[in-house]
């Protein structure tokens, strides 16, 4: 039996709708302090939430990700559908918004093809106990300098109950 092979830019495109399961992710200095603030904004999103997102560009199936705002700056994110990345990184809120920056990867398929760097920008919104927002996903190759695609896209969450 052989396995199935991506080529190139099929894991590109996998990568890119993975990593806007990491709906929840933005760029670099975003402040931690006032993420880590109790109240306004910051406190009504610490927890976890089941994100739905959808990327505008060459995949518009809908994907499912819990993302996870912790004290002091710090989100995580997990795919469920497609079980693809987990991502980490800092997010800062004001108002009722929010935005974040959030890094992962995807290994390449085959030894011989180098895997992706997937940086996820949010930009998002706590409204009546849901959130609403969009992302931009850029996906690298592995030396972080060469840009394979960007794709934006839209998400909606809702907190995760125990």
């Amino acid at each position: 039996m052989t396995e199935p092979r991506l080529n190139r830019r099929q894991m590109v495109r996998a990568a890119a709708g993975a990593a806007a399961g990491g709906v929840l992710i933005a760029g670099t200095g975003v402040g931690a302090a006032s993420a880590d603030s109790s109240s306004g904004v910051a406190s009504r999103l610490m927890g976890s939430w089941w994100v739905t997102h959808r990327n505008n560009g060459s995949d518009p199936q809908p994907g499912t990700t819990v993302v996870t705002f912790l004290p002091a700056g710090v989100i995580l994110s997990s795919d469920i559908s497609p079980d693809v990345a987990l991502n980490s990184g800092s997010w800062t809120s004001w108002s009722n918004r929010f935005k974040a920056t959030m890094w992962g990867g995807s290994a390449g398929p085959t030894p011989d093809q180098p895997g992706v760097v997937i940086r996820l920008q949010v930009w998002g919104m706590l409204h009546d106990g849901m959130l609403s927002g969009t992302f931009t996903v850029t996906v690298y190759a592995s030396d972080l300098m060469t840009v394979l695609d960007t794709q934006d896209g839209t998400f909606k969450g809702k907190r995760l109950m125990a």
